[in-house]
């Protein structure tokens, strides 16, 4: 027996009518059971097929495209009855039919990678359905192309990278490095830390253009940038003698930022047209995290035998994670390459963050740095780096001081702390407070004149010192910085506009040494006695306020054209 042929077309979610007062036909309410049904059920048009199964192939001749339309263009060129939800083929596509294929291989080609398959019942009916998972029938998706780049936490202790998007020495705002017009070199802590770094100057060593006087065992070491003296901001506060404190506390740092050039005139007394240094302290991150470690060792001739101690412990403070807290540290007891001179310090940070979501977020860094050495008053010219006559060459660990009685004891507690308010839109007000002391105790040798004595085989150096000397230096510094975003017309501007005001008071005294006697650098003999002082003892006191204000404004033209001004009074 062999079923009518009938002509369909798709079906899709739609529902059918009946004229009114007519009456549906028995193949309309088959239609409609079949619907209900939720299955795509196609019967198999006789064309010429017998009910045996000998099936024959026909030429197909159906582009790719719409899987629906493929399949309801199949199904009308074959003959098929095609009934059922469109739901199951929306959104996917078919390469389409070109060949003879039987009814089987048409239906496996067209459902190819649709994760559609296809059964044939008994009544020799073909049904579509979903593939089951580990079938044949899987579902092949289009590709998909992603791009992207890593972004690193620079507050997390993992963070493998070298390189940070912003920075904030090149001008008060937060701007991409490639938008300042100005050099600044960003040197993370995990570069230092790879580079076995272990003070500022080994880390500024690698600027171009930037020279050390000095090492961490100097007295006060310093740093110049293309020839003029630099200083140092904090977080982007001012700093008064900090890098005299303790050259090697790195233990809370996260980032050194270098700014070099006339730019840097925008941090006020911080700095002399050559170059600003701003030290990133480092922040709490979002889980518990500690890190103990210790170091011993050294290298022979160069930098000592090292003997220290680190600490890195971070954890939430408030079940919401909105209170954090960061404690750092480092304590240090080395002998150094020089004779006699030995090197004690510790360093601790601490940071306190809090971030609920608010508009408000606040910060607090408290920081003490404390270095007990001997001031080191350096080698002569002549016997290093200029000619003896034949005399001899000093050795670099050499000390020319008196390590009986000189001292050097430095100490400086400081605190910080600002919020960050969201007052509009794309602009934030920032209140920030810091105080700064910087306490020293000095007993130490100054060195004059070289004469040379080629009878006595001798590098005579003359020498002066002063004793029980004291200085306490306090800065209070008040500083607010507006930031934020405004277009006129097609020019897009980000805004700094800000001040700081200080208060600076320092005090203290000394009693000269009287009657120094000279060394030989080559053989150097050190007195049993100290020199006698003088019982006239030299003063000194200043107390100076000073205040600034600042203006930036970058203004961006186009895309890849940027605009940076800026005023500072």
């Amino acid at each position: 027996m062999k079923t009518p042929q009938m002509e369909k077309k798709p079906m899709l979610n739609t529902h059918r009518r009946c004229n009114a007062g007519s009456r549906p036909s028995r193949l309309s309410q088959a239609i409609q059971g079949i619907l209900l049904a939720s299955a795509l059920t196609a019967s198999v048009a006789a064309h010429g097929e017998e009910s045996n199964g000998n099936i024959n192939r026909k030429s197909y001749h159906i582009s790719g495209g719409s899987l629906g339309q493929a399949l309801s263009q199949f199904a009308r060129d074959a003959g098929i009855l095609f009934t059922g939800e469109s739901k199951l083929t929306d959104g996917k596509n078919s390469k389409g039919l070109d060949g003879e294929y039987t009814v089987e291989e048409g239906f496996k080609k067209l459902l190819a990678g649709s994760g559609l398959t296809y059964t044939i019942t008994e009544d020799n009916a073909v049904a579509i359905k979903v593939a089951e998972p580990g079938s044949d029938a899987t579902s092949t998706l289009p590709a998909v192309k992603v791009t992207g780049r890593a972004v690193y936490d620079a507050n997390d202790p993992n963070n493998p990278s070298y390189q940070v998007e912003t920075s904030t020495a090149g001008s008060k705002l937060p701007l991409e490095i490639t938008q300042v017009p100005q050099s600044v070199q960003v040197i993370t802590s995990k570069a230092f830390e790879e580079q076995g770094a272990r003070s500022i100057g080994n880390i500024v060593a690698q600027v171009p253009s930037a020279s050390v006087f000095g090492t961490r065992y100097s007295r006060f070491a310093k740093v110049n940038i293309r020839g003029f003296q630099t200083q140092q901001t904090r977080n982007g506060i001012r700093q008064l003698f900090v890098s005299d404190t303790d050259f090697s506390a790195l233990s809370h740092v996260q980032n050194v930022e270098i700014l070099k050039g006339p730019g840097s005139s925008t941090f006020g007394d911080g700095g002399d047209g050559g170059g600003i240094i701003n030290v990133i302290t480092k922040r709490p991150y979002d889980w518990l995290g500690a890190e103990v470690s210790f170091t011993r060792g050294g290298w022979d001739g160069f930098d000592g035998d090292i003997t220290s101690g680190q600490f890195d412990f971070n954890s939430p403070l408030t079940s919401d994670g909105a209170l954090k807290a960061r404690f750092t540290g480092e304590i240090e007891g080395s002998n150094t390459f020089i004779n006699f001179q030995e090197l004690n310090r510790q360093n601790f940070g601490l940071t306190l963050t809090y971030d609920n979501g608010s508009p408000v977020r606040a910060f607090i860094n408290a920081e003490y740095q404390h270095r007990q050495t001997l001031p080191n008053p350096g080698l002569p010219a002549i016997g290093t780096v200029q000619s003896s006559g034949g005399l001899g060459k000093v050795s670099r660990d050499t000390f020319l001081g008196e390590p009986g009685f000189d001292n050097l004891d430095i100490e400086s507690p400081s605190v910080q702390a600002w919020l960050d308010i969201d007052v509009a839109k794309n602009w934030t007000v920032s209140p920030r407070f810091q105080y700064l002391e910087f306490n020293g105790r000095q007993d130490q040798m100054f060195l004059g004149a070289t004469t040379l004595d080629p009878v006595s085989q001798s590098i005579n150096v003359a020498r002066s010192g002063r004793s029980d000397f004291l200085e306490r230096d306090r800065d209070f510094i008040g500083q607010i910085d507006i930031t934020g975003k405004l277009d006129t017309g097609p020019l897009q501007h980000q805004i700094y506009l800000g001040g700081d005001y200080t208060n600076h008071h320092t005090e203290g005294g000394f009693n000269p040494r009287l009657n120094v006697s000279g060394i030989n650098a080559l053989n150097p003999s050190y007195a049993d006695t100290p020199s006698a002082m003088s019982p006239n003892r030299l003063t000194f006191a200043g107390n100076w306020n000073v205040g600034a204000v600042a203006f930036q404004d970058l203004i961006s033209i186009t895309r890849y054209f940027d605009l940076l001004g800026s005023v500072m009074v």
